[in-house]
Parts: structure tokens; sequence; C-alpha cells
């Protein structure tokens, strides 16, 4: 990721004042900002589109397995990588039953529940301090960085699950309820 040159710059040599230090510090803010605006989307509501919902875990699932390969391949993160998803998805099904589905104008439109939201700005900002600050190189900042990307890619895909099920059965809720209100 950028993160990875940039921590890369900062563990050369550099002291604070340096035009790196900055460009982290700049980079931290944007990262934040764009963190805090996802979350209140996500809890506040967005327009629902299957492509989207099942956009975000997919892209998570890959770049999990990307960075599986990358730089090294070890079979044990095989294994991480698998449970990790496998767990995120199990919890994420349980979680996803927090999110909901809901109708405003004859469109559809979801919401994400805060501790799934939650789960992963921690998840997230846990990922961007072991780059930035942490050997980047080392086996176990790497697997860690695997297992909470896999997870994380779990609890979308779970949630996921449950808002697409919510969905159909909002919509042929909806499709009952004009068929109803057409035979009065």
């Amino acid at each position: 990721m950028v993160f990875t040159l940039i921590a890369a710059q900062n563990t050369s040599g550099s002291s604070v004042g340096t035009p790196q230090v900055y460009d982290t510090i700049l980079l931290i803010i944007i990262v934040l900002l764009l963190v805090v605006r996802r979350s209140i989307r996500s809890i506040r509501g967005r327009k629902f589109s299957k492509r989207r919902i099942i956009q975000r875990p997919l892209l998570l699932v890959i770049l999990s397995a990307v960075f599986l390969f990358f730089p090294v391949f070890y079979q044990s993160d095989l294994i991480y990588f698998v449970l990790s998803i496998v767990a995120g998805t199990i919890i994420g099904t349980r979680l996803g039953t927090l999110s909901t589905v809901y109708s405003d104008r004859g469109e559809f439109y979801y919401r994400s529940s805060i501790i799934l939201t939650s789960l992963w700005v921690i998840m997230y900002v846990s990922r961007l301090v072991l780059e930035l600050f942490f050997n980047v190189s080392s086996y176990l900042i790497d697997t860690i960085f695997i297992i909470l990307l896999s997870f994380s890619a779990g609890l979308f895909l779970g949630e996921a699950i449950n808002l697409i099920e919510k969905y159909n059965d909002a919509r042929a809720t909806m499709e009952r309820q004009n068929q109803d209100s057409t035979e009065r």
C-alpha cells in the first residue's frame, strides 16, 4: 500500500520536522477524514445497490489474497486467511442482522450496524498503525495484517448476505402491498 512507502521513508533516519513526517501527518489526516465520512454514510444510510453491497467484501478478499502472496507466501498465512474470512463471515452474519434495509419514496436504502462499522474502523486504523509505525517486512506484522484484512472481508461478506436477504424480503413485501392496493 501507499503507507508502506511512507513508512519506509520515515524509518530511513528522518527526524521530526522533515518533509516525510509532514507527509505522513497529512496522509493520516486525509485517511481519518475518509474513515469518518465513510462511517457516517454507513450509519446514516446509503442507496441500496447489490453491486455496492458485494463489491466491498469482494475487493477486500482480493486485496487479502494479494497480500497473502506479497512479499513471500507462507503456507500458515493461507490457514489464517481462510480462518479469518470464515470467522469474519460468521460474526458478520450475526452482526448483519442489526443492519437495516428501508424504502423511501420507492427507493431502497441500507444502514450498517454501528457495531459493524465500529469494528471496521478499529481494524482499519489498526492496519494503518501496523503499516506506518512497525517494521512492515516482519512476518508477525504481515500475518496480523492479513488476519485483520481477511476478517474485515468476512465481516462485510456476512453483512452483505444479510442485506441482500433483507432487500429481497422488503422488495417482495412492497410488491405484495402494491398488488393488494391495485386489486382494491
